[in-house]
């Protein structure tokens, strides 16, 4: 049987994507504040502004290197070694 019916959340969590009309209010008011602080007209050119200053630093270097190049694979060096180990040797009980 198909239970997704039952794919309803929880009292705190709802389940699923949140509404988009909360995400593009979100969206406003954060390019509100970015024509503020940069004094633009234009939501481009703000976002633009921020962008270039945000390109400058050592987190958004390493943020834009991140989305444009992938994030690098994790390595982990493993040393392992065994001392005064000896071989096993076979014996035939031929």
């Amino acid at each position: 049987m198909d239970k997704r019916k039952n794919n309803k959340g929880t009292k705190g969590n709802k389940g699923g994507r949140p509404p988009k009309v909360k995400e593009d209010l979100a969206i406003e008011r954060i390019t509100r504040a970015l024509r503020e602080i940069y004094s633009q007209d234009k939501d481009e050119e703000a976002v633009n502004e921020f962008l270039k200053d945000f390109a400058t630093e050592k987190e958004g270097k390493k943020f834009f290197a991140e989305h444009l190049l992938g994030k690098p694979k994790e390595q982990k060096s493993l040393d392992v070694s065994f001392l005064d180990v000896k071989p096993i040797e076979w014996v035939d009980e031929a």
